[in-house]
């Protein structure tokens, strides 16, 4: 790891673990990603910059990769003791400034999409409450300003370079670094686990539903071009051989696609009941990763002409064309 970036690992309540919190050092002193709004990931910040030798005070810019509240939930009590500036994609700044309203229209928007996906509705209602509860862990906070593809940031010692990487999320940024050949990934590289291109609202009403797996893909080719020897993950451990993670990612995607293809070759399946054969026994609190799961791939394989959707009484069933 170069000398002036340090990770530092802060808890979550959530099953993925901790969420790496980068600091680089130099001018500006920046944060890329913070934990969530809790005690915990709080001390555990304070008390590892402290060990760097710096305050929470002394922060001067903060970095969010996309807008999940394990990266982000922090960032107004870092931004209140510190008056850093914070700094995302401009979607992100719309979630990140009215968190819990953006929930709240997706609550409504999604129960009907998973009834209409075939998911009986008071199942779509409940998982789409669920996450109600971590809504605390997110204050509002705003963004003093934003970055889309081409800019370039500097942070600590180091020049960046803006990357858009839709698809685990619609504002997802990676930060590259050419020279030095490294890559501050967000959730958009994991190694171990394949990040989930989650459902997403369209940007406007009215406008389509971004098909998040196909854009998950296409970024991932993208960085697939970069030369790269490090990726400083939003979770797990710094990856330094990245080629090998982003073969092994593309080739779980197609494997899923493949799967899913014969599955519904024998007969067509709701989104729903592909979920089923696909991640039996899944519980509640994950549902809604495995219906953003079945609808990415049985929506990928419609773009490549492979499957048709077909409305039966206001439920879309897929079947191979």
């Amino acid at each position: 790891m170069s000398g002036s970036v340090h990770l530092l690992a802060l808890p979550t309540p959530f099953q993925i673990g901790a969420v790496n919190c980068y600091v680089l050092e130099g001018e500006p002193l920046t944060l890329i990603d913070v934990g969530p709004h809790t005690d915990e990931a709080l001390q555990a910040l304070t008390s590892q910059l402290e060990r760097l030798g710096h305050r929470l005070q002394d922060v001067e810019q903060l970095l969010i990769t996309h807008p999940h509240l394990d990266h982000f939930g922090l960032a107004a009590a870092v931004k209140e003791a510190s008056g850093c500036e914070v700094v995302a994609h401009p979607q992100a700044g719309v979630k990140l400034a009215n968190f819990r309203g953006y929930y709240e229209r997706e609550q409504g928007y999604f129960t009907d999409v998973l009834a209409a996906m075939g998911m009986p509705l008071q199942s779509a209602r409940l998982i789409t409450q669920l996450p109600q509860s971590f809504s605390v862990l997110a204050p509002h906070v705003q963004a003093d300003r934003c970055l889309s593809e081409g800019d370039t940031v500097r942070a600590g010692d180091l020049t960046l370079q803006v990357l858009e990487t839709p698809g685990h999320s619609m504002a997802s940024l990676c930060f590259y670094v050419a020279d030095q050949e490294i890559l501050f990934a967000g959730d958009h590289l994991i190694d171990g686990i394949t990040p989930n291109p989650l459902l997403e609202m369209p940007e406007a009403p009215g406008e389509e539903r971004p098909r998040t797996l196909a854009q998950y893909l296409d970024s991932l080719n993208k960085v697939a071009k970069l030369k790269l020897q490090v990726v400083y993950s939003g979770h797990r451990s710094v990856i330094h051989d990245p080629q090998r993670v982003i073969e092994l990612t593309l080739k779980h995607h197609h494997h899923r696609s493949a799967k899913v293809f014969k599955l519904i070759t024998e007969k067509p399946l709701t989104p729903y009941e592909l979920m089923g054969k696909l991640f039996p026994n899944l519980p509640a609190t994950e549902q809604f990763l495995g219906m953003s799961e079945a609808i990415g791939h049985l929506e990928w394989l419609q773009d490549q002409g492979s499957v048709r959707a077909l409305d039966q009484g206001g439920v879309v069933y897929f079947e191979v064309v």
